[in-house]
Order: structure tokens, then C-alpha cells, then sequence
């Protein structure tokens, strides 16, 4: 966690709030300074003097009897950035919430130390036994001895984050089934094969080609003067035959 003080020179000087009898964050603005360390923490990159600058901006400040508005509600950053904080507040020091609030990951405890040499200050409880705390005063890490011990604690202010919801995208929308492509058979012609029979016995099967049997056959019949039939195969009739010689 980053550490602040509000008297450091960068922003000490910087008016708290508005109003006619502007006081500065270095004498007035501990809360202030706590907040912008929660706020820091959670990942809102502020320092006292711009979270001061964004509290006006959303006039969250509380009117205070000299009619300036420099007072710090106890769910300001609730208030500046809405859903993401959730403040609750118990009288006295509650040693209880502290211990089990600090070890968390998402809960800050804020106690409101009031005492007759210190009427009012804010710092951030910073062990689970209450006995160390961020104070806005030094920037650093001391003691709540130091302010009187648990006694002094008045109210103690549990600050939750709330991380944001990551946004969850849509589910996509299912395309169409396209409708199954529908391939046609495509027609195979039959094979057809051709065998050259001679009257004398002569015999030559399986030929692919009409015109390559009926040349066999008619160069058998010159050469032996037989009538010579060209077959279709599969079905047996004669589709081309010589004419003349012998049967």
C-alpha cells in the first residue's frame, strides 16, 4: 500500500473542499489523505489533493458550522465511486472487526481517534492486533499508542472493495447448419466388350473397341475365307459379320 501525508509539501498547501473559511489538507484533510491510500490501493491512482479535487467535483464534502464545506463523510469513496465500496461504521474501537479485516484482501478499517490533545484524526488500521496503523499525519507506519492506545479509538469504519464485475461477452450466435450437399450418381456408362468368332473356331476375346474387332475380323476372313462374327460379350448377339467364304 502507498502511504501518504498530508503534509507533504507536493499537496500540504492544497484547499480542502469549499466555502468561505478554506482550511488545506496538511492541517485538516487526514481522512482525506486515508481515503486517497484506500483509493490508491484499489487501484484508483489519486493522491490526497486530486481525490480532494474529485470530492468537490461530487460535492460529497459535509457542511461544518463555519458553513465551509471541508467535512468528509464516513462513505465518501462509496459515494465517488458508486458500487465499488461498501462502508460501515461501529462505535468505539472494535478489536474484533480489526483482526479479521486487515489480514483480508478487500477490507480496510479507518478509526476516528478523538482525545483532548488530539480532537480529531483519522488513520488506517494497519495490524490485525490494532497495535500499528498508516498514519496520514507522518506518511508512515506507527504506533496507535502514540494517539493514547484503543481508548482514544471512538468509531471504527469497516471500507470493503468491491472489485468490478469483468463484463462477461455474449455467447456467440450458432451460424446455420448448412443443408447436406446432395452429389448426384453420376451414370457409368456400361463396359462393352467385343469377341471375334470364326466359323473354324477361330476366337480372340475381350476386345474394348468395335472398330479394332471388326478390323480382326475382317483381316481373318481375307485370310481364311470364313464368315466371322464380331460378338457383344455381354450379351452375346453379333453386332458386325463378314459376308462371304465359308460358314
Amino acid at each position: 500500500m502507498q502511504l501518504f501525508s498530508q503534509r507533504d509539501p507536493a499537496y500540504s498547501g492544497h484547499v480542502l473542499g469549499w466555502g468561505p473559511s478554506l482550511g488545506t489538507i496538511g492541517l485538516y484533510g487526514c481522512l482525506d489523505t486515508v481515503d486517497a491510500m484506500i483509493a490508491t490501493d484499489t487501484g484508483h491512482a489519486y493522491n490526497p489533493a486530486t481525490l480532494d479535487e474529485l470530492y468537490t467535483s461530487k460535492q460529497i464534502f459535509v457542511r461544518e458550522a463555519t458553513g465551509t464545506y471541508d467535512l468528509l463523510p464516513d462513505n465518501a469513496l462509496a459515494l465517488a465511486f458508486p458500487g465499488e465500496f461498501e462502508v460501515t461504521s461501529y462505535a468505539g474501537y472494535r478489536g474484533d472487526l480489526i483482526k479479521s479485516a486487515v489480514p483480508s484482501l478487500d477490507t480496510y478499517v479507518v478509526l476516528y481517534i478523538s482525545t483532548t490533545s488530539v480532537p480529531t484524526h483519522f488513520v488506517l488500521a494497519y495490524s490485525a492486533d490494532g497495535a500499528l496503523i498508516a498514519d496520514p499525519w507522518t506518511g508512515k507506519v506507527g504506533s496507535l499508542a502514540g494517539y493514547g492506545g484503543p481508548g482514544a479509538v471512538h468509531k471504527t469504519t469497516l471500507v470493503k472493495h468491491i472489485p468490478k464485475a469483468v463484463p462477461v461477452p455474449p455467447a456467440p450466435v450458432p451460424l446455420p447448419t448448412p443443408p447436406p450437399v446432395v452429389v448426384p450418381p453420376v451414370a457409368v456408362p456400361p463396359v462393352v466388350t467385343y469377341s471375334v468368332v470364326g466359323g473354324d473356331g477361330f476366337h480372340v476375346p475381350h476386345l474394348s473397341n468395335l472398330a479394332d474387332a471388326q478390323s480382326v475380323a475382317v483381316a481373318y476372313h481375307n485370310f481364311k475365307l470364313v464368315i466371322v462374327n464380331v460378338n457383344d460379350e455381354s450379351t452375346g448377339n453379333s453386332v458386325f459379320q463378314t459376308t462371304g467364304g465359308n460358314g
